[in-house]
């Protein structure tokens, strides 16, 4: 009778000892599987994140753009733009015009600095400071003024011939830029000019229907 209960109790503790076992080993695999799970996660998600960070935005290729105001052009002068892109947000660049039959406008110079907010490099809706020289030619005039002893004198309008003027202005505008780097362009600005007693020629306007090319 010793011997089969020993004999029971042996087979029990072994059956006990194999089922132990065998719930140890699924927990140790189990753990280790989790573990390879999340490791492979935390790989796949570097990867990703990286591939990302390292792919290159679809922006247009250049920083140089000529452009030419179709605006200006119909009025009968001749406006042309070169801009030179800094950055994503920013660009500076000048605009020269050149009066083709106005007899009244000749040439003006004017310098800018844009900061874009659209979701291309430099294009989208834009903010713009910019300065001015314009030369502009006044009709030359007779006037008759009166002397301290009432007597009448003839002279010239000092106001009148060639005149250089200098001023500061804003402006806002907005510039489409297509996938081969055609670009549209609106603008609207003003600026004050300083020198000038005239109130006529006390501010300048810059507009424009401009069309034009990044390279």
């Amino acid at each position: 009778m010793l011997k089969l209960a020993l004999k029971k109790t042996f087979l029990i503790m072994n059956n006990y000892l194999k089922t132990k076992l065998k719930k140890q080993n699924f927990k140790r695999h189990k753990g280790v599987l989790v573990h390879n799970i999340l490791l492979l996660l935390f790989v796949f998600v570097s990867i990703s994140t990286q591939s990302q960070e390292e792919k290159p935005k679809n922006q247009i290729k250049g920083d140089h753009e000529i452009k030419i105001n179709g605006l200006y052009l119909i009025a009968g002068v001749l406006d042309l733009t070169y801009e030179r892109v800094l950055n994503d947000e920013s660009a500076i660049g000048i605009s020269a015009a050149v009066g083709l039959d106005s007899e009244y406008y000749k040439f003006s110079a004017m310098p800018y600095y844009r900061f874009y907010f659209g979701e291309k490099r430099a294009a989208g809706f834009f903010i713009e400071g910019n300065g001015a020289i314009l030369v502009d030619e006044f009709d030359r005039e007779i006037v008759l003024f009166s002397n301290d002893d009432n007597t009448i004198g003839i002279g010239v309008d000092s106001n009148s011939g060639i005149k250089t003027r200098f001023g500061l202005g804003m402006g806002v505008g907005g510039k489409f830029l297509s996938k081969n780097g055609w670009i549209g362009e609106l603008s609207l600005g003003f600026g004050r000019v300083f020198g000038v007693e005239n109130d006529l020629f006390k501010v300048y306007g810059r507009f424009g229907i401009t069309i034009g090319k990044r390279f």
